[in-house]
């Protein structure tokens, strides 16, 4: 028993480094005379046909300054390699290996036209290569892309963004190689959905790009791989919008603080600074946009004035308060009485309080009069008891 189990061991052990020398052999026959550099067709001719299928797993950041989107991609290359071909039945029945790439095999001359740092940088250095006994080659590499992306951010937080991932050829025209796109949208079923951006459409799209040159005219076949983004907007709105909001209907209540609790100016101060806070916040966190300067900071700079107003308007009153109690009053002040005086009929009459307070509006009406005799005239803290008595009971 000891025996036939040691004899099955060394007949294993013996097919597997069969194996492992009949692919050494075929990878020997296949790469013997084969060059990197040369495309590999029998009738040159004919381009190679090249498919790409881009998966994409996450959008990383859309950094608004730098106008770029960073994504993580998987990139599945395909082609045929007419030169890498063998015979399964010659070479103990192997269909296909996969081994890693280092410049042994011929690659298509890919690059992201529109990436920031390398834009013939494909991230090879980590692919893999899957080769069958009919010359089909899969190539297959997962990247990080840091593309460029015009962000525009007037309608900020309420924004959408178009960015594209653009695949084009290097050197190799279309008459020698044909880029085409498995699909016609991007691959989003590894995608991981990110907090704040969500993807409403995506599209690709075919472009040709013309060049003319001292051989002719060469065509250049250009993917769009195009991304609508929408911003999601919940953080903004409860980190931004709504305390700008809530600062908005607080700066109106400056007027209701007493003049004697000497916080009628601390209080539009307060938020006035907090307004410079938040504008300088959203400033910092956009550029200077093309499509021009974003409606919440213009809002924000709204407010900002309107503020600066009622702090004056504040500083003013105060002023009034406690300067003007024993002044005369000018011409205009017995205008605004005669106004009062004249919208008394469109009130109820049938009110007892309301008669009583309007027959001592004329009675400081007429004592008023009496005041501009000489030697006696009214004052402002007159005219201030009067409209208050008559704005009281019409509240």
């Amino acid at each position: 028993m000891i025996v036939l189990i040691i004899s099955f061991c060394i007949l294993q052990v013996s097919a597997g480094e069969k194996q492992v020398h009949t692919l050494s052999a075929l990878r020997k026959h296949l790469f013997e005379d084969y060059f990197a550099d040369v495309r590999p067709v029998l009738d040159h001719s004919k381009p190679i046909i090249v498919t790409i299928d881009l998966t994409l797993l996450k959008i990383i950041k859309v950094d608004e300054k730098r106008q770029s989107l960073r994504t993580t991609v998987d990139v599945q290359l395909s082609w045929k390699d007419e030169l890498l071909i063998w015979n399964m039945s010659e070479h103990e029945g192997i269909s296909n290996f996969v081994f890693p790439y280092h410049k042994n095999v011929w690659v298509p001359d890919l690059m992201v036209s529109n990436a920031l740092n390398k834009p013939a940088e494909l991230g090879l250095k980590e692919a893999y290569i899957s080769l069958t006994h009919a010359g089909e080659l899969v190539l297959w590499t997962q990247v990080n892309f840091d593309t460029s992306c015009e962000i525009r951010t007037k309608q900020y937080p309420f924004d959408e963004q178009h960015c594209e991932i653009l695949f084009t050829k290097f050197m190799n025209e279309d008459d020698k190689l044909e880029l085409i796109a498995t699909k016609n949208k991007i691959d989003l079923e590894k995608y991981i959905e990110t907090a704040e951006w969500h993807i409403i459409d995506n599209i690709v799209k075919y472009e040709i790009d013309v060049y003319n040159t001292n051989i002719g005219f060469l065509n250049y076949t250009v993917l769009h791989y195009h991304l609508k983004l929408r911003r999601s907007c919940v953080s903004c709105i409860l980190n931004i919008v709504a305390p700008v909001l809530i600062l908005a209907c607080l700066n109106l209540l400056t007027f209701y603080v007493p003049c004697e609790s000497g916080e009628r100016t601390s209080f539009p101060i307060s938020i006035f600074l907090t307004l410079a806070v938040f504008l300088t916040t959203i400033t910092g966190s956009l550029p200077e946009s093309i499509d021009g300067v974003s409606f919440l900071s213009l809002y924000v700079t709204f407010q900002l004035i309107v503020s600066t107003v009622t702090l004056i308007s504040a500083v003013i009153s105060l002023q009034m308060h406690h300067t003007m109690d024993n002044r005369p009053i000018p011409k205009i002040g017995h205008v605004i009485i005669k106004l009062f005086k004249s919208k008394k009929s469109h009130y109820p009459s049938t009110n007892k309080q309301l008669n009583d307070v309007n027959r001592d509006a004329d009675n400081t009406g007429n004592d008023l009069q009496e005041n501009e005799r000489p030697g006696r005239r009214g004052s402002w803290y007159d005219f201030f008891a009067w409209e208050d008595s008559v704005a009281g009971i019409r509240l």
